[in-house]
């Protein structure tokens, strides 16, 4: 096996292990030192893959959404997506799958009350919200940006806290769509236009089984 592919199978390991007791006794009561002895590799080895637990995290969440971007490319064949829709859909597609386990609710939980893990999600939004803005030709500056993406978390956020905290009686896709309304609005993208994306993407989920998707097993 080359140190390449080594590395890449000792990364893996670091990751499914992490997953697992992520998934037994949450965030906060993992330490590296456990994930190590799952992965069966030395405590000083993990800072060669990752510096801190938070980052397996960040990856985590980052794998999923990559997962339901490429099943909504899949599984929609009739034509191309533009980069709002596969939002749109993928975005669905990810919150279904968190919120599906309530040991993943838990996780989840956890993470968002995480200020380092919260700065990672805002850079990885804005790489996906400039492709928004090249594709929609929208006027909006590198600083306004930076304002809409925290604003967009900051929402995603407290909206997510208080549904887990009040658990209502309303699936999560009904609070999701609100957040992608109110994301068109920060974009100022055409109201009419979004409700259309959004009605697509609720059917889109609806007709489409992605159970065999993981947040964390």
């Amino acid at each position: 096996m080359s140190r390449n592919n080594k590395g890449y199978e000792t990364k893996h390991r670091i990751i499914v292990a992490a997953k697992e007791l992520f998934y037994e006794q949450g965030l906060e009561n993992t330490k590296i030192k456990d994930i190590c002895r799952l992965a069966d590799i030395r405590t000083g080895n993990f800072k060669y893959y990752f510096n801190q637990k938070y980052d397996i995290a960040n990856e985590i969440f980052s794998e999923l959404l990559m997962e339901a971007y490429v099943y909504t490319a899949q599984y929609t064949k009739d034509r191309s997506l533009n980069s709002l829709e596969a939002n749109f859909r993928a975005t669905m597609v990810y919150y279904r799958v968190i919120f599906s386990d309530p040991k993943n609710i838990l996780y989840y939980y956890e993470t968002i009350n995480n200020e380092s893990i919260y700065k990672y999600m805002n850079l990885s939004v804005r790489r996906i919200y400039q492709q928004f803005i090249k594709e929609f030709s929208l006027d909006i500056s590198g600083e306004e940006l930076v304002f809409i993406a925290r604003a967009d978390l900051g929402i995603r956020r407290e909206f997510a806290i208080d549904y887990i905290d009040e658990k209502p009686d309303y699936d999560i896709l009904y609070l999701v769509t609100k957040i992608l309304t109110l994301l068109c609005r920060l974009f100022k993208i055409d109201a009419a236009l979004a409700d259309q994306y959004i009605e697509e993407s609720l059917a889109f989920v609806e007709e489409h089984d992605f159970s065999h998707l993981r947040l964390l097993k």
